[in-house]
């Protein structure tokens, strides 16, 4: 198994950031890794997003998005070179505008993929993810 979990303030309301995380669509627009989306159902409490993230190959997958005002969190539904992907993003008001956004991620790879190889690209791509999303939020 493989956890990653990493928080960054941003100076934005917490209500915007949560609207540029649940805007799926945007996503290859700010978030390079990201080759493809497809949204196939999204509701105010729920959603499920197909994924093309490029790593050292493009690896597809599903999540299942439970939302919520304060968390929005996952879990797999199907995909490639994986048994488990669930998670979460959290936002924490501080004062003022500011924003603790914290990215947390568990995954267990499939049987013959090096858990090295994919723990190196976890650990290197969770900070980025939440780099990116400040650029995009701060703007």
């Amino acid at each position: 198994m493989i956890t990653a979990t990493k928080s960054i303030l941003i100076d934005a309301p917490a209500e915007k950031i949560r609207e540029v995380v649940l805007d799926f669509e945007s996503y290859p627009k700010f978030f390079p890794e990201v080759s493809n989306i497809e949204v196939l159902r999204q509701t105010k409490k729920e959603a499920e997003v197909c994924f093309g993230i490029h790593l050292i190959k493009t690896i597809n997958f599903t999540l299942k998005f439970d939302i919520a005002p304060q968390k929005i969190s996952w879990s797999l539904v199907k995909g490639d070179f994986m048994k488990r992907n669930s998670g979460s993003w959290h936002f924490e008001t501080l004062e003022g505008k500011q924003t603790e956004v914290t990215y947390s991620v568990e995954i267990i790879a499939s049987a013959w993929v090096p858990k090295s190889l994919i723990e190196k690209h976890i650990t290197s791509l969770v900070p980025l993810m939440l780099k990116h999303l400040k650029t995009r939020c701060e703007k």
